[in-house]
């Protein structure tokens, strides 16, 4: 096999990643930052296609470089589910794959799960597995160790759930939303890690309603809660006669942040054209800006499914492009944009996985409306090599 090559981006639309992630900073002034999608060349054998999976970036573990953790999802063949229980580890520095060999007891397969950083160890809580069992189980995995730890009982725990999210602030670990079967969930409920004692946590404030496939960004003492999906009870559909814009309803794009000092609600107002309506999409912070991409906003499948694939009339990867599935809100002004890119965008999908790295952002995998991705690309920052 040939090796690529380590030491400059060799097209618009592939590079490699110790490159991609050392050669510009981010930009002083968001208003002026400009992007390249890049597909990175990696060696090893990848993780097969999947969505609900989930992407954690370990930095450093014993002076060794930065690793992205992937576990679990699910994938889908021919109408086929296979739940996953699987790791791979991605090594950004040396641009390979690899299947390590992990000691201990694994999680049952699962999707919908979350995954936060505890120091060298990955916490995985909830999720669904086979014959749609619903988990409230908490499990580590020791990085470092390479081995499974299951967490204590789940005591006290919150109910078995997936499509939720879970946020590291201090020593708490904050569990919101999610669902199991017909029921969503809009409580908040936080581990203490010193203690491993659960509590559900009493809040003040315009709370966020029910909802799963939201996204939870920390920022400073912050937890700001976006979109998200809430599904009426069953007898609320067939009393109405506009069913279809109630299901239309069900898409959200509000926003909620919650002082992590004070447990206080409120609502966040913004400017500008946001994001549709939409679940099961990524909003990450990158140099103080929020990004979002993807998710699922209930357009037509085939459509949907097809933008950003290569067609004859797509632009060159030199062209500057933007479309509606890749937003920047710009946290001095709160502010929405449509991000500006070079290079050839993914397609469309929801349920992926992304993850900052710096500026940078790593996408993996996750739905495009149809069949799983197994697909590795990178929004690069490139605002700097332009001054």
């Amino acid at each position: 096999m040939v090796k690529p090559d380590r030491t400059r981006i060799r097209e618009p639309d592939t590079c490699v990643l110790k490159t991609l992630f050392t050669t510009s900073q981010p930009s002083a002034s968001s208003s002026s930052r400009s992007w390249q999608w890049a597909t990175p060349q990696i060696e090893g054998s990848n993780p097969c296609a999947r969505g609900g999976h989930t992407a954690t970036l370990v930095s450093s573990i014993a002076g060794s470089g930065p690793k992205l953790v992937i576990f679990g999802g699910q994938f889908n063949n021919d109408g086929v589910y296979t739940n996953l229980n699987d790791v791979y580890v991605l090594d950004v520095d040396q641009n390979l794959w690899t299947t390590p060999a992990v000691k201990g007891t694994p999680p049952e397969a699962r999707y919908g799960h979350s995954a936060s950083l505890v120091g060298s160890r990955v916490v995985y809580f909830g999720g669904r597995g086979d014959n749609a069992t619903h988990f409230r189980d908490l499990h580590a995995l020791d990085v470092a160790a390479m081995t499974w730890y299951q967490g204590p009982s789940s005591g006290g725990a919150p109910a078995a759930r997936m499509g939720h999210s879970s946020t590291l602030h201090g020593t708490n670990l904050l569990i919101f939303g999610g669902v199991s079967g017909p029921k969503f969930f809009s409580g908040l409920h936080v581990l203490d890690l010193t203690s491993m004692a659960w509590r559900t946590q009493e809040t003040t404030g315009p709370a966020p309603s029910a909802r799963m496939g939201h996204t939870a960004t920390l920022m400073d003492t912050n937890l700001v809660i976006h979109g998200g999906f809430h599904l009426p009870a069953a007898q609320q559909i067939e009393k109405t006669e506009a069913i279809g814009d109630m299901v239309k309803a069900c898409y959200m794009n509000d926003f909620r942040v919650l002082n992590l000092q004070t447990y206080e609600w409120s609502r966040l107002r913004t400017h500008g054209s946001p994001m549709a309506p939409r679940f099961g999409h990524t909003l990450v912070l990158s140099s103080n800006d929020l990004i979002g991409f993807g998710g699922w906003h209930g357009v037509n499948t085939e459509n949907w499914a097809t933008r950003g694939k290569d067609k004859p009339e797509q632009p060159s990867g030199n062209d500057e492009q933007s479309n509606e599935d890749c937003m920047i809100l710009r946290t001095g002004d709160m502010t929405w944009s449509q991000v500006t890119y070079t290079g050839v965008a993914p397609c469309s999908r929801y349920f992926h996985s992304c993850t900052t790295i710096g500026p940078h952002l790593i996408v993996f995998g996750g739905y495009d409306g149809g069949k799983p991705l197994a697909d590795l690309v990178v929004l690069r920052e490139t605002s700097d090599s332009k001054n």
